[in-house]
């Protein structure tokens, strides 16, 4: 069952590794001068991992599992998993960065105290805020939408087709080639944050330590 906490878990880790995975691959199609297919590949991964960051959620707060049944369609949208990344950047970035002892005010005691903080901060907003549904991820992005730029679908067909325009004129997937560094960038400072993910959705001890520590926040 897609409610079931272990099949959650074992969503999330399955998800992190396959994102760990096509991020190793766009690496090394870049440093092969393959960069306009790692920028698609890159995409793709940060994709995998907000699939990651949406299951964690369901699994830990067992109210949020509602939300993933009603919007387990709408996962598959690549606007909403952007969107959704960019939830779990935002959080990220609230919490500061594990391996500089994170934000002074914050003053992490331990590696796990980080986990349960970065984890208490993707739960604290409600999953139907951060998991969109297909016709709220279109309205955010025709919203925000800026004519000279791609959304990040339109980024990677860019980066893998070529496209002639009615103009006449050929458009390569090399004219997006130079985001490959930032996007491999943006995925390594992701993976830096989160690299506790499959550890503790993985680890039976672990992970109710976590869970605990989250859910007894969230109850008060």
């Amino acid at each position: 069952m897609i409610t079931d906490e272990r099949v959650l878990r074992e969503a999330t880790v399955a998800c992190y590794f396959n994102s760990r995975d096509l991020y190793s691959a766009a690496k090394l199609l870049n440093m092969h001068g393959y960069s306009a297919q790692a920028v698609a590949l890159a995409i793709i991964s940060m994709e995998e991992l907000a699939k990651a960051v949406a299951y964690v959620i369901a699994a830990m707060v067992p109210d949020q599992r509602d939300t993933l049944i009603k919007r387990k369609t709408d996962l598959k949208d690549h606007r909403v998993k952007h969107l959704l990344m960019a939830s779990a950047t935002a959080a990220a970035l609230s919490v500061g960065n594990p391996a500089e002892g994170a934000k002074p005010e914050t003053g992490f005691r331990s590696s796990r105290e980080y986990v349960v903080f970065l984890l208490l901060e993707l739960a604290r907003v409600p999953l139907a805020d951060q998991l969109l549904t297909r016709k709220e991820a279109e309205k955010t992005y025709k919203g925000a939408e800026d004519s000279s730029s791609m959304t990040p679908p339109e980024l990677k067909n860019s980066a893998l087709y070529v496209e002639l325009e009615q103009d006449g004129t050929l458009s390569s997937p090399k004219r997006v080639a130079w985001l490959a560094p930032r996007l491999l960038d943006d995925l390594e400072w992701l993976f830096e944050h989160y690299a506790f993910l499959p550890d503790v959705a993985r680890n039976d001890l672990e992970w109710d330590g976590a869970a605990k520590g989250v859910r007894s926040v969230l109850a008060k």
